[in-house]
């Protein structure tokens, strides 16, 4: 049985600053971020580079504003 729920949360424009600082709350958890990504948990430190390079969530990003 599916379940669903809202989670209410400042929503960063990107996960990160071009400087490593953590935006989102959700950006380390297993769970909801890097295990929506198309490499899973197998996430280099050079893909995270890219994400927060570009200023903006990746695609795949688990979080959808309403």
């Amino acid at each position: 049985m599916r379940k669903e729920g809202m989670l209410i949360l400042d929503l960063p424009p990107c996960c990160m600053t071009p400087e490593g600082k953590v935006l989102c709350p959700l950006a380390w958890n297993t769970n909801y971020c890097s295990r929506q990504s198309p490499k899973g948990l197998a996430m280099t430190g050079e893909d995270w580079e890219k994400i927060y390079v570009s200023g903006k969530r990746p695609t795949w990003c688990p979080i959808r504003q309403i």
